[in-house]
């Protein structure tokens, strides 16, 4: 996705959620199908005059963000999407956030039923943003691992894969029956970015399943980091909830760290936060600074407990 310079933060959120790369495709076995690289471009240009609007005034989309106060990274992501299926003229948002029960209690949720106007297809859609770093350079699910070190793609792709399956169960389908909603397609919106170790970057092995061209970055462990923070460069360290989107100074002022004084600012951070870091290089432009690549500094026990 080649994105116009967007004014606020918010609504280049809104475009990256609806025109950046997949993370993950299916695979042989599985039960759904994944939303492809062309059905987001194609989505996203379908989408440009409504993004800039948005852009031009986007406190309907603020007020929308801001009805659930401090939302956790998924859960803003699943927000924008739901903002873009409620407003699209190509969607109708048909159902979301479906809780579904049977007399021992929640069997699990549906995030998004939605149709497509002009083909009529329905469409059951589980969405999730996720961040991975590798362990080892392997395509092994397991060694795939969030910043955390608690999650894994191995264990995301079997929740998503249950999720995903779940409107062919008994109480999937008693809530479309009640609701006159036809047997809909299970599709994946899986978007984030994934991190190889620095040292991999020439001759890494992605995920496996992995789509061709999905967001990726680097990761570090902190006594490794002065090789990346040169003297001359200028970095900055995003909150989690800045992760979507290409940064830009526009957005709101960061503390920017000279290289020189990365590693030390970073250790400070992380004896302080105890959790890795999404640091950002930055490069000056036309308006402002403007990221040119990011990437985790992680602990030296990571992904150990302590990390």
């Amino acid at each position: 996705m080649k994105a116009p310079a967007y004014h606020h933060q918010e609504a280049a959120d809104l475009a990256w959620c609806i025109g950046s790369n997949p993370l993950m495709l299916s695979h042989p076995k599985s039960v759904y199908k994944t939303l492809d690289e062309q059905w987001f471009q194609e989505e996203y240009a379908r989408s440009s005059d409504w993004l800039r609007r948005i852009d031009a005034h986007p406190k309907p989309l603020r007020d929308y963000l801001q009805s659930e106060h401090r939302l956790p990274l998924g859960k803003r992501f699943e927000r924008y999407l739901s903002f873009w299926l409620q407003q699209s003229d190509h969607f109708e948002l048909i159902a979301e956030n479906v809780q579904l029960q049977n007399e021992k209690g929640t069997v699990g949720e549906i995030d998004f039923i939605f149709r497509e106007r002009l083909s009529g297809r329905v469409f059951h859609m589980e969405a999730a943003c996720k961040f991975y770093l590798a362990a080892q350079n392997t395509p092994n699910w397991k060694q795939w691992i969030g910043p955390g070190g608690r999650d894994t793609l191995q264990l995301k792709m079997d929740k998503l894969e249950k999720q995903l399956a779940i409107t062919q169960t008994p109480e999937g389908m008693d809530f479309l029956q009640r609701e006159r909603i036809p047997t809909p397609e299970p599709v994946l919106f899986m978007k984030g970015m994934l991190f190889h170790h620095f040292a991999s970057l020439r001759k890494h092995k992605p995920p496996l399943y992995a789509a061709e061209n999905y967001l990726s970055g680097w990761w570090c462990y902190l006594e490794e980091s002065d090789r990346l923070f040169s003297d001359d460069s200028t970095w900055a360290v995003l909150p989690k909830s800045d992760w979507l989107s290409t940064y830009h100074t526009r957005f709101g002022d960061r503390e920017l760290v000279p290289g020189i004084r990365m590693k030390a600012y970073c250790r400070e951070l992380l004896e302080k936060y105890r959790r890795p870091l999404m640091t950002i290089r930055l490069f000056p432009g036309a308006e402002g600074w403007e990221e040119g690549s990011r990437g985790f500094v992680v602990p030296g026990l990571w992904p150990g407990k302590n990390s």
